[in-house]
């Protein structure tokens, strides 16, 4: 056990010094090399990932500057554009006051030709009216001028408002409702920056319109705070003004819009809420309803038709109500000028009859007041000839100045489409600008994090240079080291394995465990060989007994034997037939203890019996029992001796003693025989 004990230690010493070695061959010589290895070919791949991104950077930035360009072009096309619409609209206006001035001449030359008109048709029927009937219809006609003054108070006022709000749409913004401007201003007033929902929102694809407006009608007054800071007193004049429409602090930039959804179609200029982004984003767009029948969760089609969770219908908005982006704005915009128009044309009518009315009524009242409508009409002769002639001039006038204005309405028309173009192709094109932006500046992160990457791969790989030795890089010792180690990784791992190895072990760092151990062991042999040398005196005496032992069992073989024959043949020699079965006899301890002869008699051929039966007679059991004794007798190589018999003929009969005295008799040995008194002297004759 000391002897296993030492050698375990110095085993210990001699793990501890290879690691030992192991460490150091690593840490010095190993992983310098291949460290310096792998740091020129991670710097050799990083300086082509740089050289590749420094080129696609130099893509970026030039796509970057053309878009820039095509930026200012597009923006100088757009106030081009703006510049044509204003001037188109200056020939317009002049066109159409130049036409309403002639309308109104014309309108108030027709008026004195129906003064003409009413003289000549008083002076047809002044005889024989009836004065009452001319006072009621007086007190008509100046009823239905005064109901006609309050209807044109009405109508300018509308056409004031519709100008207003025309101004307002030509300008870019739209004219909110009563509620709304007054939340604006009230939040204008606090300092509150905000946008509406509907300023930012632009449709890309104009075929889908409708279904962003119809979608988005409800959220066309909401109101967007800048700073989320101001949501307290944002809702504050909420609340005050009881505004309907929500106010919503929280924004986000715009998600990556789905395939095929309404979110697809649309760009914000600015950030808005995302349940606003969910929504669109969740919302397929389908040409028919027998389309979104297939399509799973909600969709629209383009004219408004909706199908949400509740079921389909149709939510469409008509296009004069359009509020989101410049198609909206182009909707309203036209919508505004046929209505101003429409509000035009019932003003000079409503006009026409408040002058004719008027007139008519004055001309009544003259005539009632004793006026001479025929005097009238000769003293005044030259003035309606005036008059016609001017009328006839003026409808000229009208029809050429109509045609003017017809013309520029047309190229007012055709500048504003053009300007709309041109504002909605500089818009996209400033979100390409803004895309480029963007992927130059990935670009340019990526750039900076390679150049970072290649100076840090540069100070490592000056590093590990200043830890090779003059002869570290020789082709002979780097291929041995590539060999034994795939990467500098995995030289470091099998350093920290080693390292952790021998932090974690228990270790004898004495040398002396050495000469301990060399000692012990010298000592453990010289024990050896004299275990060795006694071993063989042992086992030379284990050669003796087992030899001896064979002989012994040879000889016991031998005596079981001829011990069995002499047993047959004084059997025979009785007269009894004797088996006899022998033992297994091997080298076998057990086996041998176990040993014994098993014999069977047969007395006058009545059967085999045992040594011990209990059908045997006593004479039988004298005869077995002599049988057995005088077989050992038997030795033909010592013949000599004699038998001692304590009373054989006891409890026998005279013929058994007779069978037995001549048994005794037929053997020829030897007998000192005792015997009781007894009046049968066979037993006396037979024996000698």
């Amino acid at each position: 056990m000391r002897v296993e004990a030492m050698k375990n230690r110095a085993n210990r010493y001699l793990e501890w010094k290879q690691l030992q070695t192991g460490i150091a061959r690593l840490r010095d010589e190993a992983l310098p090399v291949l460290a310096y290895l792998d740091a020129k070919t991670a710097f050799g791949k990083q300086w082509g990932d740089y050289r590749a991104g420094y080129h696609v950077l130099n893509q970026a930035r030039a796509e970057h500057a053309d878009t820039l360009d095509l930026v200012a072009k597009l923006k100088a096309a757009e106030v081009s554009a703006a510049e044509a619409r204003a001037a188109a609209e200056t020939v317009r206006l002049a066109a159409q006051d130049a036409f309403m001035k002639a309308k109104g001449e014309h309108a108030g030359v027709a008026g004195q030709l129906k003064e003409r008109d009413r003289l000549q048709a008083l002076a047809g029927k002044e005889y024989g009216a009836d004065a009452a009937q001319l006072a009621d219809k007086l007190a008509a006609l100046r009823a239905e001028a005064d109901q006609l003054k309050d209807g044109l108070r009405e109508l300018k006022k509308q056409r004031q408002e519709s100008s207003e709000h025309l101004q307002a749409l030509e300008i870019g913004r739209g004219r909110s409702p009563e509620d709304v401007r007054q939340f604006k201003a009230a939040l204008d007033e606090a300092g509150i920056p905000h946008a509406m929902l509907s300023d930012i929102v632009e449709v890309m694809d104009s075929n889908w319109q409708g279904a962003v407006e119809a979608l988005l009608r409800g959220y066309r007054h909401v109101v967007l705070l800048d700073r989320e800071s101001d949501r307290r007193e944002a809702w504050k004049i909420g609340e005050k003004l009881r505004y309907r429409h929500f106010v919503v602090p929280e924004r986000a930039a715009p998600p990556r819009a789905n395939k095929g959804s309404l979110l697809e179609v649309v760009r914000f200029s600015s950030d808005a809420p995302e349940w606003l982004y969910r929504q669109m984003n969740s919302v397929t767009r389908v040409e028919n309803a027998l389309e979104g029948a297939s399509v799973e969760g909600d969709w629209i089609t383009r004219d408004g038709y909706f199908r949400e969770r509740r079921g389909a219908r149709h939510i469409g908005v008509p296009a004069h109500e359009y509020a989101f982006g410049e198609a909206a704005r182009q909707s309203r915009l036209l919508a505004v000028r046929d209505e101003l128009k429409a509000l035009n044309v019932r003003i000079l009518a409503d006009e026409e009859r408040l002058v004719a009315a008027t007139r008519e009524a004055a001309g009544l009242a003259e005539y009632l007041g004793g006026m001479d409508a025929i005097r009238q009409l000769d003293s005044r002769a030259d003035e309606f000839a005036a008059l016609e002639s001017r009328k006839a001039e003026l409808e000229a006038e009208i029809a050429r100045q109509g045609a003017a204005l017809a013309a520029a309405g047309a190229e007012k028309d055709a500048a504003d489409q053009r300007y709309g173009d041109a504002r909605l192709a500089h818009d996209r094109v400033c979100q390409r600008e803004m895309e480029s932006l963007s992927k130059y500046n990935q670009k340019l992160q990526e750039v900076e994090q390679a150049r970072r990457q290649l100076r840090r791969l540069s100070g490592e790989l000056r590093e590990w240079a200043e830890r090779l030795s003059a002869d570290a890089l020789a082709p002979e010792h780097v291929a041995a080291l590539e060999d034994e180690f795939d990467t500098a990784a995995d030289a470091k791992h099998q350093l920290n394995y080693l390292e952790e190895k021998l932090q974690s072990g228990d270790w004898e760092q004495d040398d002396s465990v050495l000469a301990l151990k060399d000692k012990l062991v010298e000592d453990l042999t010289s024990l050896d060989r004299e275990r060795q040398r006694r071993q063989g005196e042992v086992d030379r005496s284990r050669e003796l007994t087992d030899e001896a032992r064979a002989a012994y069992i040879g000889k016991l073989r031998a005596t079981v034997r001829a011990y069995g024959q002499n047993v047959k043949r004084l059997g025979e020699l009785a007269g009894i037939q004797v088996e006899v079965e022998l033992p297994q006899l091997s080298n076998d301890d057990a086996v041998l203890a176990q040993a014994g002869l098993v014999l069977k008699f047969n007395f006058d051929q009545k059967g085999m019996m045992g040594m011990n039966d209990g059908e045997a007679s006593g004479g039988q059991q004298v005869m077995k029992s002599l049988i057995l004794l005088i077989g050992l007798m038997m030795d033909e190589s010592n013949p000599s001796g004699f038998v001692f018999i304590d009373e054989p003929f006891a409890h026998l009969d005279i013929f058994n003693i007779d069978r037995v005295a001549g048994f005794l008799k037929a053997t020829e040995a030897q007998y000192l025989i005792t015997t009781p008194n007894t009046h049968n002297i066979n037993i006396f004759a037979r024996p000698s």
